[in-house]
């Protein structure tokens, strides 16, 4: 790692490493105050069986107690004070200049969103809304997919048609596909990384990690203005952590997890990092989303008809709820994805560091093979342990005689449930 003797960067490693730590601090002192605001206006988060029969959610819920949410706001507000504290540091380098302003706004609505669906848990619909006005921010101010990129040594043309708009005080010029891609790119990401959080400490440490290896190619590029904005949401997220990591006492909710996507989606666009490398390092959550993407359109048909439906599905088909059903702890669980992610994202880094060579593509696609045939073998190897552990579990079932089953109804029958039901919706509200 050559960038490690750069002059750039051991000029401005004491700020970056600065504006991380002065974000950790603000988040966990932050914390307990948003947990005292989240149980004040019923921002909370209810496990499975406190939930009615008809929460389209429950199936997927594996929480334990009631969590509250908004964990996200801390991580919001210390990377908002943090973006403004650290603003003059974005001018070190004159040819990579951050626009803050659009990022700020783009956090702003993203916090909005997330606050919105942890209060009253709103549409996939006006969710995906949100998302989508978020990119168009990023656009605005000039933060989008560049006109030509790069994967696997093939040049891609992103600039096929331009159009410019004069609204007065507002002018806009639009770039085809690239602006429309840029709003597909922001939105997926919020959404993948959103969905890759179904376990304690689980996004935070997955989204940390992929944010970290982000930072290491900043670095490489001598991106010093970026870098200082990935040590500030890394910093951030740390200081969630503590109170995350399971048992939790808190929980990211949509605020975090939407706005822990929308970052790394801004740090692909910012960076110079080639777009191979960027998939490979977002290749866990991606690939994770899209196996459950084609479950819920092979379980639910009507999704084809209209894919906003897939948002509203409910299901155990993410990557840790197979783990889970295999048979592994929420510990087990949280560190086998940490594990496997850093192993990804540490190819990205072997390979895609210092690789401006003339056999650059060629190791860019070595990295690409190996990094889909480790994700290839995991799947397929969890797969099988949670049909084995499901067949294990049949097969231990013990069939009763029919007598027996007659009185184990008869039992349930005369069991008075009304006193249980008042329970059961005296929490799920």
């Amino acid at each position: 790692m050559n960038f490690l003797t750069n002059e750039v960067v051991l000029e401005n490693l004491s700020n970056i490493i600065a504006a991380g730590f002065i974000s950790f601090i603000i988040s966990f002192l932050v914390v307990p105050w948003v947990g005292k605001l989240a149980y004040s206006i019923g921002a909370i988060d209810l496990p499975a069986k406190m939930r009615k029969i008809t929460d389209r959610s429950r199936a997927s819920r594996i929480n334990e107690g009631i969590k509250p949410k908004l964990g996200g706001l801390a991580v919001l507000i210390a990377v908002f004070i943090t973006v403004i504290i650290a603003n003059p540091q974005f001018a070190l380098n004159t040819e990579v200049f951050i626009r803050p302003a659009g990022i700020i706004v783009g956090i702003l609505v993203i916090g909005l969103v997330g606050y919105l669906d942890d209060k009253y848990e709103i549409s996939g619909f006006y969710q995906l809304l949100g998302h989508a006005f978020a990119a168009v921010v990023l656009i605005y101010f000039g933060i989008a997919i560049p006109d030509s990129i790069n994967i696997l040594g093939q040049s891609i043309d992103l600039n096929t048609y331009q159009r410019f708009f004069d609204f007065g005080s507002f002018e806009y010029l639009f770039v085809f596909p690239s602006h429309i891609i840029t709003i597909v790119w922001v939105v997926m990401i919020i959404n993948f990384i959103n969905w890759v959080g179904g376990v304690d400490g689980l996004n935070i440490s997955i989204t940390s990690i992929i944010a970290f290896t982000m930072l290491l190619f900043a670095l490489s590029t001598s991106n010093i203005p970026l870098a200082i904005l990935i040590s500030i949401h890394i910093g951030a997220n740390l200081g969630l952590l503590p109170y995350n990591y399971y048992p939790s006492h808190i929980i990211p909710g949509g605020i975090g997890d939407y706005l822990n996507g929308y970052m790394i989606a801004v740090f692909a666009l910012l960076g110079d990092t080639r777009w191979t490398i960027t998939i490979i390092i977002l290749a866990l959550p991606v690939i994770d989303a899209l196996i459950v993407i084609w479950g819920r359109m092979q379980t639910h048909p009507e999704v084809k008809k209209n894919p906003l439906k897939l948002l509203s599905i409910s299901d155990t088909n993410h990557l840790h709820h197979r783990l889970m059903a295999a048979g592994y702890s929420r510990k087990a669980v949280l560190l086998i994805e940490v594990a496997l992610i850093s192993v990804i994202c540490s190819i990205a880094v072997y390979f895609g560091i210092n690789t401006s060579s003339a056999d650059a593509a060629d190791q860019l696609i070595t990295a690409f093979t190996i990094a889909m045939a480790v994700l290839l073998v995991i799947f397929t190897s969890v797969f099988v342990l949670k049909e084995k552990k499901v067949k294990q579990r049949t097969q231990r079932q013990v069939v009763l005689p029919m007598e027996e089953k007659e009185a184990v109804v008869k039992v349930i029958l005369e069991d008075d449930s009304d006193d249980k039901e008042k329970d059961y919706e005296r929490f799920a509200y």
